[in-house]
C-alpha cells in the first residue's frame, strides 16, 4: 500500500513554534539518547547539525524518518490545555476533507504504532514478504505486501520496523531498520529488560491512557542506537562480515571475491559447486559447534540452537547477495534442513 507523506511531512515543518517544541524534544531526545548515554532531553538542547557530523549524513537521513515517525506517535503534555497533545491527531482534523478514507485509517493506525524487532522468514520478490515479531512468543506471521522492498529484503534479516495496519493489511512506516542477526538476542532480551523494569513503575505515568503502549514506543531509541552501534561497527571491519558463506564456498577468500568468482560460472556449475560445498559443510568439523559437525550437533538442545543461527546467517548471506540484490542464484536450502532433522517451525523462532 502506497500513502503520500508528502503532505504529513510539510504538515511537521510548520508546526507553530509551541508545538515544533515537541516535535524538537521528540527529535532531539532520539537523536542525543542513541549518541549520547547521558544526554538528558528535559535539561539538554541537541544540535542536529552537529549530530549529523558526528554520526555522518548516511546514518542521520536513515534515522531520520525513524525520529520522526516517533516524533508523531507519542503524546506531549499540553500545559495549556491540561490534556496531552498528538500530532497526528491534530493533522487529521486540519486535513480531514482533503485526506481519503484509506489514508485516515492509516494515519490514525500509526498513531498507536511503535517499532519493533521482525525477522523475515519468507520473501515474495516483489510482492510480499513475511514477518516474525521476535518480541511476542507463539507470534502470527505477519504479511507486508511492499513491492518494491520486497526486492530487497533476505530471508533472515532482522528488521527495526513500525507496522501500521489497514484493513486487515500490514504496512511498514518509512522509517525500517536493517539490524545485525549476531547482535539481536542480545537486543531483544535488553528491551525485555528495561520493558519489566519500566512496567514497575506504570503507576507513576500520570494521564497517559495506555501506559504499557508508551513503554512499546520507547523501544525505538535502544533499536536505534543498536542499529547505530552496528552501522559503526562494520564501517571498522569492512569485508568481514559474510566469512561463514565465503569460507563455505571459497576457501578464505572475502565474500566480495568469492561473489565475483562465482559469478563468472552458468547456474548449473554454480550450483553443482554449491552442493558439494554445502555437503561438505554438514560432515565437516565446525569450531563454532564445538568442533563438531552440524549432524552431530543437532542432536543436543544447545547445539540444535547453534545449528539454526548458523543456517540462517548462511542462508540470509546467500539471499542478500542473490536475485534483485547480487549476481548470484536464488538457491534451496530445504535439502539442508530436512536432513539436520530441523522442522520448519524450529526455524521460525
Amino acid at each position: 500500500m502506497k500513502i503520500n507523506t508528502d503532505r504529513l511531512y510539510e504538515f511537521v515543518h510548520n508546526l507553530k513554534k509551541a508545538e515544533a517544541g515537541y516535535c524538537q524534544l521528540a527529535m532531539g531526545s532520539l537523536y542525543g539518547e542513541i549518541t549520547n548515554p547521558m544526554f538528558d532531553p528535559e535539561t539538554e538542547k541537541i544540535d542536529l547539525t552537529e549530530v549529523k557530523e558526528q554520526i555522518g549524513a548516511e546514518a542521520f537521513l536513515t534515522l531520520y524518518p525513524v525520529a520522526v515517525d516517533f516524533f508523531l506517535s507519542n503524546e506531549y503534555p499540553d500545559h495549556q490545555t491540561g490534556k496531552l497533545w498528538n500530532a497526528l491527531d491534530v493533522f487529521l482534523k486540519k486535513y480531514d476533507k482533503k485526506l481519503t478514507h484509506t489514508e485516515k485509517l492509516y494515519f490514525t493506525s500509526m498513531r498507536s504504532s511503535y517499532m519493533g524487532v521482525y525477522e523475515v522468514v519468507d520473501v515474495e520478490p516483489g510482492q510480499s514478504f513475511t514477518l516474525h515479531d521476535l518480541m511476542k512468543k507463539n507470534s502470527e506471521p505477519i504479511v507486508v505486501y511492499e513491492k518494491e522492498l520486497s526486492k530487497h529484503v533476505a530471508k533472515w534479516n532482522v528488521l527495526g520496523a513500525r507496522i501500521v495496519n489497514v484493513n486487515e493489511q500490514s504496512n511498514l512506516a518509512a522509517g525500517t531498520l536493517l539490524l545485525e542477526r549476531e547482535s539481536v538476542d542480545e537486543l531483544t532480551a535488553y528491551i525485555k529488560r528495561i520493558d519489566k523494569e519500566m512496567s514497575k513503575h506504570i503507576d507513576s505515568f500520570g494521564d497517559y491512557p495506555d501506559p504499557k503502549l508508551m513503554i512499546k514506543k520507547l523501544w525505538v531509541k535502544v533499536i536505534a542506537e543498536a542499529w547505530l552501534r552496528d552501522e559503526e561497527e562494520a564501517s571498522n571491519f569492512v569485508g568481514e562480515g559474510d566469512s561463514e558463506l565465503a569460507s563455505l564456498l571459497d576457501g578464505d577468500s572475502s565474500t566480495e571475491d568469492m561473489v565475483r568468482s562465482m559469478s563468472r560460472l552458468d547456474k548449473e556449475e554454480l550450483k553443482s559447486l554449491m552442493d558439494q560445498q554445502y555437503q561438505e559443510w554438514l560432515d565437516n568439523k565446525n569450531p563454532d559447534l564445538g568442533n563438531k559437525t552440524p549432524r552431530q550437533a543437532v542432536k543436543s538442545k544447545a547445539g540444535r540452537n547453534k545449528v539454526i543461527d548458523l543456517m540462517k546467517h548462511i542462508e540470509n548471506t546467500q539471499q542478500n547477495h542473490s536475485g534483485f540484490n547480487g549476481p548470484l542464484p536464488e538457491y534451496d536450502f530445504s535439502w539442508m534442513i530436512d536432513e539436520l532433522g530441523i522442522e520448519a517451525k524450529e526455524m521460525v523462532g
